[in-house]
């Protein structure tokens, strides 16, 4: 699934995209590519080296990420364990591979037209998402308080994310880091998945 392709330009198809901002340039997420955080295990074992590796940057390639962003108001059953029934939660899906994490907040989007070969393809609908997230609550309530919830109201909405898919090379091993260009933080999950990540459309 992709969004809805509009008129080619300059022989090329644009996708319209809701996606939130773009604060950090390719040279940002090169740079933090070229730096590394072991712990101490990992400095002590580039001490043994002879100091931390040298870090080749190859290509960086800007692309965008779909989020199910999700918030859930329940209503939890008369219970000694629950001081206040009404519980109100928001979380994320991953619209690749479903995974489901917590937010903080409603993300801040503007709608843009993006070329379709930047743009990760879904693999889960709107309807999954909210499965998913309603599913993972209901165990977290469960484990909690010991009872299920009722569920009030759903919002959900797809947002995207713009990420860099940095090419790199270290001790003759090449990989891919995966920066994100909204926070300018390392996404060291999405790293080993990238490879399994198809686009709306081929590059040009």
């Amino acid at each position: 699934m992709c969004p809805a392709a509009r008129e080619p330009q300059r022989k090329e198809v644009a996708v319209e995209i809701d996606c939130t901002s773009l604060r950090f340039s390719p040279e940002d997420a090169a740079q933090l590519s070229r730096t590394e955080n072991n712990g101490l295990l990992g400095k002590a074992v580039d001490f043994l080296r002879g100091g931390p590796p040298d870090i080749e940057i190859l290509s960086s390639k800007q692309f965008y990420y779909p989020y199910y962003w999700i918030r859930m108001c329940m209503q939890l059953p008369p219970s000694k364990r629950a001081q206040n029934r009404a519980i109100e939660t928001a979380m994320t899906v991953d619209g690749v591979f479903g995974t489901v994490q917590g937010i903080e907040g409603t993300p801040q989007t503007e709608q843009m037209d993006v070329p379709a070969h930047q743009v990760a393809r879904l693999n889960c609908s709107q309807r999954q998402a909210i499965e998913r997230v309603q599913e993972f609550v209901r165990q977290f309530i469960y484990r909690k308080y010991r009872s299920y919830p009722s569920f009030d109201s759903i919002d959900a909405g797809l947002v995207y994310k713009p990420l860099y898919a940095v090419d790199c090379r270290k001790r003759g091993k090449q990989y891919y880091q995966i920066v994100d260009g909204e926070m300018g933080s390392k996404d060291y999950v999405l790293d080993i998945r990238y490879s399994k990540v198809v686009f709306c459309a081929p590059e040009p």
